[in-house]
C-alpha cells in the first residue's frame, strides 16, 4: 500500500477513517480516509505543552467515542493529564481542538498504559516499583481498585529485579467498554487473560499447552526470549490477538497468526498472516485486514471476506 508514514508503529481502522501512530515530528497521529488512504491531518506533537505529549502511546490506550456526532480522542498525556481531542474538529482545522479532561492520580501518572472506560473510570497496567511484578487494576473516581482476579494476576513474579525480567509478565490490552470485559494478551507468555470490570467473570487461555512458567522462561536467555501474542484487538463480537510465535529479539519468521475468540474465550478462527506484522486492525465493514511491518514501515491490507463469513456461520 501506498502509504508512506516515517516512524509508523501502530493503526487503527475506526468507522471510515484510517489512524496511523509514527514518532514523527510532523504529528504522533496521522489521519487518513480509509477508502483513498488520502492524509486529511497529523495530530498530537511530542512536548510538555497542555495539549502535547510526553511519550509515544498505543491506541489500545486511546479511547475513541462519538460526541453530537464528531469523533473524540482521550488519552493519557503522560503529564498527568487524560486530554479529549476533538478529531473531526482538529482535522478541519489542521491543528488540536480539545481540552483537559482530567488528571491522572501520580501513582499512575507516567505509565502509557492508561486508559479510559466509562465515566471516572480509568485501566492501568505498569510495572511494580520493585520491579518483581506487574500491576493492573482500575482508578475509580481518583482511587484504586483490583478484583481479586487481578490481584491474583499482580502477584505472579519474576525471581529478581534487573530492570529487565520484570518485561516476561508484560501484556498488551483491549476492552469491551459496552460488555464490561478486559482482554489482556501476553507478550512473552502464551496466555490470554479475560475478565470483567466487576470481578464476576474471569478466564485465562493458554495457546498450545500448559500456561507458561516465568520463572522458567527466565532461564532461557535474553536472547533467546519469545514474543507470543504482539498485540490484541477488541471488537464488540469478538477480540483479535497477533500471535508472532518467534524470538522476541532478532526475529527469525516472515509470517504471523490472528487468534480470533468470541468474548466468553471461545476460539472462533486462526488466520495466518504472511509478514511478520507488528500491528494490524481490522475494518469490518470493507472486510479488510490491514497489518503493519514496522521493520519497513510497510502497510499491508488483505481481503477477510470469506474468513469473516466462516466466522459469522460459526457464531450462529
Amino acid at each position: 500500500m501506498n502509504v508512506e508514514i516515517p516512524g509508523i508503529y501502530d493503526i487503527k481502522c475506526e468507522d471510515d477513517t484510517l489512524y496511523c501512530l509514527a514518532q514523527n515530528h510532523a504529528g504522533m497521529l496521522s489521519v487518513l480516509d480509509l477508502a483513498g488512504l488520502k492524509m486529511q491531518a497529523q495530530l498530537l506533537h511530542f512536548g510538555r505543552g497542555p495539549m502535547e505529549i510526553m511519550a509515544p502511546l498505543t491506541f489500545n490506550s486511546m479511547a475513541f467515542s462519538k460526541e453530537k456526532g464528531e469523533t473524540v480522542l482521550l488519552l493519557n498525556n503522560m503529564q498527568g493529564k487524560v486530554l479529549k481531542v476533538n478529531v473531526s474538529r482538529s482535522v478541519k482545522a489542521g491543528d488540536v481542538k480539545g481540552n483537559v479532561m482530567d488528571s491522572v492520580p501520580p501513582s499512575v501518572a507516567r505509565t502509557p498504559k492508561y486508559v479510559w472506560l466509562k465515566d471516572g473510570v480509568y485501566f492501568y497496567h505498569q510495572p511494580s516499583a520493585n520491579q518483581l511484578t506487574y500491576e493492573r487494576g482500575f482508578i475509580v473516581h481518583g482511587e484504586k481498585v483490583q478484583t481479586v482476579f487481578q490481584k491474583q494476576l499482580n502477584n505472579v513474579s519474576v525471581s529478581r529485579a534487573d530492570g529487565f525480567l520484570f518485561n516476561i509478565l508484560g501484556t498488551n490490552f483491549g476492552c469491551n467498554r459496552e460488555l464490561g470485559r478486559m482482554v489482556e494478551a501476553s507478550v512473552m507468555l502464551n496466555t490470554i487473560y479475560l475478565y470483567d470490570f466487576d470481578g464476576i467473570f474471569s478466564r485465562i487461555i493458554s495457546y498450545g499447552g500448559p500456561s507458561s512458567d516465568p520463572l522458567q522462561l527466565e532461564q532461557v536467555g535474553i536472547e533467546n526470549l519469545p514474543c507470543v501474542y504482539q498485540s490484541v484487538r477488541a471488537f464488540p463480537h469478538c477480540f483479535v490477538a497477533l500471535y508472532r510465535g518467534d524470538k522476541l529479539i532478532n526475529p527469525l519468521g516472515k509470517k504471523s497468526a490472528l487468534h480470533f475468540f468470541d468474548w466468553e474465550g471461545s476460539p472462533l478462527a486462526e488466520v495466518e498472516v504472511p509478514i511478520l506484522a507488528s500491528s494490524f486492525d481490522i475494518d469490518f465493514a470493507g472486510k479488510k485486514l490491514f497489518a503493519l511491518e514496522t521493520s519497513s514501515e510497510k502497510l499491508y491490507c488483505y481481503d477477510l471476506t470469506g474468513v469473516l463469513k466462516r466466522i459469522h456461520q460459526a457464531e450462529n
